[in-house]
């Protein structure tokens, strides 16, 4: 759920040579997000069930392995023999709150910024701050040890936190002549966590080979924090053409990765044998360059006049260092991407 207000002023002043605006505003954005599972888990059946009553076909062609389960048949099987299956209450109990969380997440903001408008030239320079306020909740759910009276505890956890950011930015456009266009940046921005990540799930399974395996979730995880840089030449060569080269660098801190940790040791107050755990990343630094090609085939005969043709391609570094100094290729980023696309428009169509 997420509400949001926002409010925006501004004022223009000409001057001979070109236009120049003040602006400010506001923005609050309020969001909550919860996850509550019920789960009824059975694990054993009183009377004969076998593959044979609820055998279906394979629903992949990778390979022949069948004989499996219908995909409809086990639970129709189920509905008719509601009274003839046995609830596991520690499975139901352990599965019903593991994965259960709350996250309430307040951002407040505001901006000023100024900007020169000529024939020629745009600049737009200006600040933004933003405080973020959280609320998490969620639960540390600890199968198997016995240590609160039962198979399964369930112990309630919360954290607060809240922090504030300064974002300043600088953008240029500038047209040196018809058809030419030229751009530059320089920003510092903010990305934070998912609220999944953030929600204090603990995670807890006890094994007698394994020892305790555990899947947090990270109620101190920073969000992702860049200073970025842009530039870019773009030609319109015809009506109908354009083609477009850009170069972009970011210096990114406190990049977000899921960790395996397989030696002993504590998180959150829990202690554990082996660990999957969200953290953040020491640095990282992304640096690419992109191309891209349109242009409308008007010069065929009718009707492949219509034909249009698009190109892009992107190429992308990005390189994270871990907070022990191994370097690791950056969370959801490729190096190559490309786009080709054939289009058709003319008249009606």
């Amino acid at each position: 759920e997420e509400w949001s207000a926002k409010g925006d002023a501004s004022k223009s002043i000409g001057l001979s040579g070109g236009e120049l605006t003040f602006q400010a505003g506001v923005k609050a954005r309020w969001r909550t997000k919860s996850y509550d599972n019920d789960t009824l888990s059975y694990d054993k059946y009183n009377g004969t069930y076998t593959l044979s009553q609820v055998l279906g076909a394979q629903t992949y062609g990778l390979a022949n392995i069948s004989p499996v389960p219908s995909q409809t048949l086990p639970t129709a099987f189920y509905l008719a023999n509601k009274a003839n299956f046995v609830l596991n209450v520690d499975d139901t109990t352990y599965n019903s709150a593991v994965e259960d969380y709350r996250a309430r997440e307040d951002v407040t903001a505001g901006y000023a910024l100024a900007r020169w408008d000529s024939d020629t030239l745009r600049v737009i320079g200006g600040v933004r701050v933003e405080h973020t306020y959280n609320k998490l909740s969620g639960n540390a759910v600890n199968d198997f040890d016995g240590t609160c009276g039962s198979n399964v505890c369930i112990t309630p956890v919360g954290f607060e936190r809240n922090y504030t950011d300064w974002l300043p930015s600088v953008n240029v456009r500038f047209e040196p002549q018809s058809g030419l266009v030229l751009r530059g940046g320089v920003s510092r921005s903010i990305v934070r966590p998912n609220l999944k990540d953030l929600a204090p799930r603990f995670e807890i399974n006890e094994s007698d080979i394994s020892g305790r395996q555990v899947a947090f979730g990270n109620p101190d995880l920073q969000p992702y924090k860049a200073w970025n840089y842009d530039a870019s030449a773009e030609y319109y060569y015809s009506r109908h053409g354009a083609v477009s080269a850009n170069f972009f660098h970011k210096d990114v801190k406190d990049f977000i990765a899921t960790a395996y940790f397989q030696t002993p040791g504590t998180f959150a107050g829990t202690a554990y044998d082996q660990a999957y755990i969200p953290v953040n990343g020491q640095s990282a630094k992304v640096t690419g360059a992109e191309f891209s090609f349109n242009q409308l085939l008007s010069f065929l005969p009718a009707p492949l006049d219509g034909l249009l043709v698009q190109f892009n391609y992107t190429y992308t570094d990005a390189t994270g260092t871990l907070a022990d100094g191994r370097h690791v290729p950056l969370p959801d980023a490729s190096k190559n991407t490309f786009n080709t696309v054939l289009g058709y428009e003319k008249g009606k169509l």
